[in-house]
Formats: C-alpha cells, structure tokens, sequence
C-alpha cells in the first residue's frame, strides 16, 4: 500500500496543505495564515480537514512543512509531530 503524507507549504497569506497517497496528490485544501492561531487551533483544524477527506490520522505517515513565516514554521510543525501516528515530520524554510 502506498503511503499516505501531509505537505504543508506556510505562506504569508495562506497555508496550502496536499494529502498525498504515494506521489499522487488526492485532496488539496488552502487555509489561512494566521501567526496567533496557536498549535491546538491549527491541530483541530487539520483533524478535521482529514476527516473532511475521509482520511484516519493513523493513516498518515508523514509531513512535510516548508514555510516563509518563522513564527508559524513551528507552531504547524509543532502540532504535526503532536499526531502520534506520524513517524516523520520533516521541517524546511526557504
């Protein structure tokens, strides 16, 4: 079975997160950049954008996070690793 991976690319404006099966991207959502959200807002919010997409988190190997934004590099990152199912959360600024 194909693994299952989170990539989430932090913009200023918007948070672009790819569901991906393998390499095929199979759902696609845009979420507000916002540096107060805190860690447990942005965990409730990707927990229910896989729920949206029928998608357990325990069916999730890994993420991957490239941002623009420090203050939200970690905060994203931070409430990734926060899903135990997760074996490898992968951190890039560019």
């Amino acid at each position: 079975m194909a693994r299952r991976i989170i990539a989430v690319d932090v913009g200023n404006s918007q948070i672009a997160i790819g569901l991906y099966m393998g390499k095929v991207r199979s759902r696609f959502f845009r979420i507000r950049s916002d540096p107060t959200e805190t860690a447990d807002e942005f965990s409730l919010t990707f927990q229910q954008l896989l729920f949206a997409a029928g998608v357990k988190a325990d069916e999730v190997e890994g993420a991957i996070v490239a941002s623009v934004v420090p203050p939200l590099t970690e905060t994203v990152g931070g409430c990734l690793e926060e899903m135990k199912t997760l074996r490898h959360v992968l951190h890039a600024a560019y």
